[in-house]
């Protein structure tokens, strides 16, 4: 597949849309549910992404009191927000959500990591889905928050503009940095979705693939154009398909400038310990941080 992203916004009645996951998500879970929802309030998203960041952290709630008489508790409402409430926030109207469990909780020195790509602990098991969510919620131009305390629950607080403004939260940055192009080979969906949903609300225009020849084939169409691609990041093994070693010397054939990174969860493998040898320009070894993939690309001051 290729894009990701947000390209179907459209006006959504959010009370209707959280009940009908809530119920979804939590069939014959025997969790009790509380929503306050102010109705009818509306947002511009893309309702299918909106949903899957809605259901991750309604998942993580569910998993968080498998061993608790467990309580959800969802509430809705308008508010407003001081424009230094968050980094490019609009003084102007913002829906409100809280999505509160009486679970396990999340520990203090989890909570900065919570939203990290590949970050999960045993008890959650919140693998990529809230960086996901993380992600969705800054392409809306919105921001989430995690509140939680060990042993007794926890609470996701969703801000979203009730319209589209032209620049607030993380897309403020986006519309005035520089566009990178970036082209990524992995042979996992799930991590191509959260790639692309990190790096394309800071400006990046990313392409996804996975197959080696369907990336070599991009790199090949649009080499010497306007829409040549900045940054590569090539898996290491691609079961059934080229890998990122051969992907990596077929593009520099095409381009011998090619700045192209090797991903693999082997960091102790030949290739990622010889990565300079084989002409890489870096190595990003999973698991890996938010910040760790951008410092390591060097797309930092994109944030």
């Amino acid at each position: 597949f290729s894009k990701g992203g947000i390209s179907k916004r459209e006006s959504v009645e959010l009370s209707e849309m959280i009940k009908s996951e809530v119920e979804f998500v939590l069939h014959n879970t025997g969790i009790e549910k509380e929503l306050t929802l102010q109705e009818p309030l509306y947002a511009n998203i893309d309702k299918d992404k909106m949903i899957q960041a809605i259901d991750n952290m309604l998942i993580n709630a569910k998993d968080a009191m498998v061993h608790t008489q467990g309580k959800l508790s969802i509430e809705m409402k308008k508010v407003s927000l001081d424009p230094s409430a968050f980094n490019g926030c609009q003084d102007t109207d913002y829906i409100k959500i809280d999505i509160s469990d009486n679970g396990t909780g999340i520990l203090g020195e989890n909570q900065k990591r919570i939203f990290d790509p590949f970050f999960t602990t045993e008890i959650t098991r919140t693998g990529i889905g809230l960086s996901i969510t993380y992600s969705v919620i800054a392409k809306h131009q919105g921001y989430i928050e995690v509140q939680s305390e060990d042993g007794k629950g926890t609470t996701f607080t969703i801000f979203l503009p009730t319209e589209a403004p032209e620049k607030s939260g993380v897309n403020l940055e986006a519309k005035e940095a520089p566009k990178k192009r970036i082209l990524i080979l992995d042979d996992e969906k799930a991590i191509l979705n959260l790639l692309d949903a990190i790096l394309s609300p800071i400006g990046c225009d990313v392409d996804c693939f996975q197959l080696g020849k369907d990336a070599i084939q991009s790199y090949r169409k649009h080499l010497n154009s306007e829409t040549a691609y900045d940054i590569v990041i090539l898996d290491l093994s691609i079961p059934g398909s080229l890998g990122g070693i051969a992907t990596m010397k077929a593009i520099k054939k095409l381009d011998t400038n090619a700045i192209v990174y090797l991903s693999s969860g082997y960091s102790n493998s030949d290739a990622m310990k010889e990565y300079k040898k084989l002409d890489f320009t870096g190595i990003l070894v999973k698991p890996y941080t938010r910040q760790e993939l951008l410092e390591t690309i060097g797309l930092k001051s994109l944030v």
